[in-house]
């Protein structure tokens, strides 16, 4: 969770229905949600017929963004050092390394199997995914996706699902939630460089580093020259997606807050939305990209 999931999500959409045009099928199969891989029986895979991808973000930046959405924001809590501390540490506690427990192959609970220890749990994720990205690194990460699946430019096109101090999908209680700006305040800041958290989040930062260096170690293997002359095109070409597509798309919840499921025009919730500008835009004209500043 708060991960650009939602965001992530529209991608993958739009990529599945476009490798399936000039087929008998609307889309090809693809899974998006927040079970945990074991649960889903990633292991089991074909890794001929199948491509398995992921987003990590930094630890620490994705608790505070979920606080302030689920507990904050939906839950109603006082934004407060010892709330945050509660939600995380208690309400929370399963969240303790979210990532080892959310994509490792077989359940990650160190205090049950001892033996599937930190390393080995960061070991087969890497090992088995076949691309893991960084939302601090998004555009980095996405044309690597692109690079290595041979996609179109408009494939990894997006526009932002959720935005901090906008509203939500209108999903919770059917109704349009306020998500309220997130902030870290000098009690959290201590709380974070604490030996507690630390320890809290000793998988997640061990495997958000691990993924960090796999980039830069894929950019240097797949050319250095020609992957930041793909990131200028993309991060022109995504320049021109919000100028063009932003103004036109209809999101599942208005900006006063009011819903519109029934004339948005999002492929899922809050995924993929506007999707047929971005299908329909055209990247082509060297000199249409170029003369976005």
């Amino acid at each position: 969770m708060k991960t650009a999931s939602s965001t992530l999500a529209g991608v993958a959409i739009r990529i599945a229905r476009r490798l399936a045009f000039g087929t008998d099928f609307k889309m090809c199969r693809v899974r998006f949600d927040h079970t945990p891989a074991f649960q889903l029986q990633y292991a089991k895979r074909n890794p001929q017929k199948s491509f398995l991808w992921s987003f990590l973000r930094d630890p620490t930046d994705r608790a505070v963004s979920e606080f302030f959405h689920f507990g904050v924001s939906r839950l109603k809590m006082e934004p407060s050092d010892e709330n945050f501390k509660r939600y995380m540490l208690e309400m929370r506690k399963y969240h303790r390394n979210y990532f080892l427990l959310d994509m490792a192959l077989q359940p990650y609970a160190p205090i049950h199997n001892p033996n599937f220890t930190m390393e080995k749990a960061i070991h087969q994720i890497v090992k088995h995914y076949d691309f893991i990205g960084l939302v601090e690194r998004m555009d980095e990460s996405l044309v690597l996706l692109k690079m290595i699946l041979n996609l179109e430019l408009n494939d990894i096109l997006y526009l932002s699902a959720k935005r901090n101090g906008g509203w939500d999908e209108g999903a919770f209680n059917a109704t349009c939630i306020y998500i309220v700006p997130s902030f870290v305040s000098k009690g959290m800041q201590t709380f974070f460089n604490s030996k507690r958290w630390r320890e809290y989040t000793a998988g997640d930062r061990l495997l958000f580093q691990t993924v960090n260096k796999s980039i830069d170690l894929t950019i240097n293997a797949l050319g250095r020259s020609e992957f930041e002359d793909q990131l200028r095109e993309y991060r022109m070409a995504q320049k021109k997606a919000q100028q063009v597509c932003g103004p036109s798309t209809v999101y599942p919840c208005s900006e006063g807050g009011l819903r519109q499921r029934d004339n948005h025009s999002c492929l899922w919730w809050d995924s993929g939305c506007g999707y047929k500008c971005l299908d329909s835009l055209k990247l082509n004209d060297e000199k249409s990209i170029d003369g976005i500043i």
